[in-house]
């Protein structure tokens, strides 16, 4: 999605912003030296509903209980359409 110059959201209840960078540059080789825009392209969310409004599309890559208690069709409703 990056190379495609997409605009990233991401929520992660445990992990903070600058510890992401750290992660993905680990375990993708992704950082902003090969990567043009990146700190740009990806926004962190404080919610999993403001991460998800006006998105084209969600992707869950987690299995904490709070991803199980979401208001699904509130997320739909806030997605760009088609989602």
């Amino acid at each position: 999605l990056l190379l495609e110059n997409a605009n990233i959201h991401v929520y992660d209840p445990q992990v903070k912003r600058e510890d992401m960078w750290t992660e993905m540059d680990y375990t993708c080789g992704v950082n902003t030296s090969n990567t043009p825009r990146l700190e740009e392209s990806v926004t962190t969310a404080t919610d999993a509903y403001s991460a998800c409004e006006g998105a084209h599309a969600l992707a869950i890559l987690t299995e904490w209980d709070e991803f199980k208690e979401l208001d699904y069709e509130k997320i739909y409703a806030s997605m760009m359409k088609p989602a």
